[in-house]
């Protein structure tokens, strides 16, 4: 029986070796540096942090502040709704994955176009338009799935993956409110 496992450090013969799932934080698609209103409800947060990363390499710092957002909403979402909780920590993996290796100015350079994002009344409304229009996630969160200790202990971790009856559309106003402070 083969069992599939998540990424994690362990031990071999003295050294640490990295073992990954297949699919696990993995994006579905390679985006590049797009604006908000060309994000689609079916990019995973893997999908839209490869967008950002991409605009941060282009210094394009503003295009990756209106992303970032969304993209940890949809991380958010899933977290909800997958059984395994110890997947649930994705979406702060992914964030660390995307700021790396990125030097202080830059980081700073970011924080500062996030922080106009959030602060400034007529940038926000415009995100929060723009995030209305996309929507809720719609699709199968198997990235974060592949994440958890299921992917190490069962065969099939995508069975009984989601938390049955979950509520989409409150749990997507919730976070619209209270995450991205968007109020209608």
């Amino acid at each position: 029986m083969s069992v599939a496992v998540r990424s994690q450090t362990a031990p071999v013969q003295g050294k640490f070796v990295n073992i990954s799932a297949p699919a696990n934080l993995a994006p579905t698609r390679k985006l590049s540096c797009i604006d908000l209103t060309d994000v689609k409800n079916t990019y995973t947060p893997p999908d839209v942090y490869t967008a950002i990363r991409a605009c941060l390499a282009k210094g394009d710092y503003d295009r990756a502040a209106m992303l970032f957002p969304l993209a940890g909403a949809y991380a958010h979402f899933d977290a909800f709704r997958i059984t395994d909780q110890t997947a649930r920590d994705g979406g702060q993996i992914l964030i660390m994955q995307t700021f790396a290796m990125m030097p202080p100015d830059q980081k700073q350079a970011f924080k500062q176009a996030l922080t106009v994002v959030i602060s400034d009344p007529k940038r926000h409304a415009d995100f929060c338009s723009d995030v209305s229009k996309i929507g809720p996630p719609d699709y199968f969160p198997k990235y974060l799935i592949m994440h958890g200790m299921n992917a190490f202990l069962t065969p099939h971790p995508e069975q009984n993956a989601l938390v049955p009856n979950f509520d989409a559309q409150g749990t997507w106003t919730k976070l619209q409110a209270e995450y991205l402070k968007c109020v209608n």
